[in-house]
């Protein structure tokens, strides 16, 4: 098992090609080509990934609680079920990838492009998501309470079931946006477009939606 921890490999070209499970513990990875690494279930937390080539990658079970990967490039990059509680993410590129289940709680994504990205049954609950390009991504099931998503766009992203209660949805764009049974509890809707989507069955129970605009919007049952 690859131990090393606390190295600093800064602009490397690394061949990760069989480095599942490695211990990269408070590694400087900054600026790294990792494209298509093989990372599954690899102990990556506290680590230094900022602008780092991840695309492709298999971060599956990984670790990254508490990792910098400030403008790093991961799209297409499998992390289901990866751990990145508190990671600072600002800038990254996540479009495509795959992060089912992945425990994203308090994670700082401002700015993130997360575009086409499947994130059901994600915990992003707590995490700031200001900025957050979510275009037609899959979020079925998706912990959202409490985020911040002022800004963010949601066209025709998939929300089914979510729970988006006490999220702070001001000025984001949820066009064709797909809310059906989703909790939306407290949450804050001002400015937010939310024209041609689906809230069938969602719960709005004390949202805040002034100056929220939903032309041609499906509230049946709302």
């Amino acid at each position: 098992r690859v131990d090393l921890t606390a190295a600093v490999l800064a602009g490397a070209a690394l061949d990760c090609e069989s480095m599942a499970g490695a211990i990269l513990r408070e590694t400087d990875l900054s600026g790294t080509k990792l494209e298509g690494a093989r990372l599954a279930g690899a102990d990556l937390s506290a680590t230094i990934l900022s602008r780092a080539d991840l695309k492709e990658s298999d971060l599956s079970g990984a670790d990254l609680s508490g990792a910098d990967l400030t403008g790093a490039r991961l799209a297409n990059a499998d992390l289901t079920g990866a751990k990145l509680a508190g990671t600072l993410m600002t800038d990254i590129d996540l479009s495509g990838s795959i992060l089912p289940g992945a425990k994203l709680a308090s994670a700082d994504l401002r700015r993130a492009n997360l575009a086409g990205a499947q994130l059901d049954e994600a915990d992003l609950s707590g995490a700031v998501l200001e900025a957050v390009v979510f275009d037609g991504a899959s979020m079925m099931g998706a912990k959202l309470e409490s985020a911040e998503m002022s800004s963010c766009r949601m066209v025709g992203t998939v929300l089914t079931g979510a729970d988006l209660s006490r999220c702070r949805l001001g000025g984001a764009v949820l066009d064709r946006a797909d809310l059906r049974k989703a909790e939306m509890k407290g949450a804050f809707l001002e400015g937010c477009s939310l024209d041609r989507a689906t809230l069938r069955g969602a719960r709005l129970v004390v949202a805040r939606a002034s100056g929220a605009s939903l032309p041609a919007a499906d509230l049946q049952s709302v």
